[in-house]
This record gives C-alpha cells, sequence and structure tokens, in this order.
C-alpha cells in the first residue's frame, strides 16, 4: 500500500521501483522485494496529467511459502478485485504479467 499522501495515495501498489527519466533496467534487480529468478516479462505505458510513465514489468515465481518482506504483502488472486487499484496499476495486472504461475 502507497505511503497516505502524495502521488496515488493510499493505494495499492505491486512493488516498484522509484519513477524517474532514464532509469537503466538492469538496476531494477537492486530493487526487488525478494530474492528471485527474475525476467522481463512486458512493458507498460501509462499518462499522468503531468508525465508519461513506462514502466518495465519483471516476474518471478517464489514457493507458496515465502513471506512477503515488511512492508509488502501477499494479496490472494481471488480478492485482488477489491483492492484499491490505482489505473496505471490495473494496467500492469491486466498485462498479464501478475499472473503468470
Amino acid at each position: 500500500t502507497r505511503p497516505g499522501k502524495g502521488l496515488l495515495g493510499g493505494m495499492t501498489e505491486l512493488p516498484t521501483t522509484a519513477w524517474h527519466v532514464d532509469f537503466q533496467s538492469p538496476a531494477a534487480g537492486d530493487f526487488a522485494p525478494l530474492i528471485a529468478s527474475y525476467k522481463a516479462a512486458s512493458s507498460v505505458r501509462h499518462v499522468f496529467t503531468h508525465f508519461a510513465l513506462e514502466l518495465l514489468v519483471f516476474t518471478a515465481t517464489v514457493d507458496t511459502e515465502t513471506s512477503a518482506p515488511p512492508p509488502y504483502r501477499w494479496v490472494p488472486r481471488e480478492k485482488m478485485e477489491n483492492e484499491a487499484w490505482p489505473s496505471v496499476m490495473r494496467k500492469v495486472l491486466k498485462s498479464g504479467a501478475a499472473y503468470e504461475r
């Protein structure tokens, strides 16, 4: 869940890096919340009022016994629609990357 104030305040978000210009995708692994074998899955573009954002989406498969590290949490697949996803995260989810098995 994002911080209560600021852009997309209090909304649910998939793990991400800071959003900035010229992000180098090889550095993405430095921000991964879990040690796993990640692979590039898709790219999602979203336009906010004052800027455009392109997210490179990476996926990994982890054991079901793996605990989510703080401050993250697991959301069961059947409850994902009940979350307060902002439009940009819904695009990531619809890209199919978050549902890989």
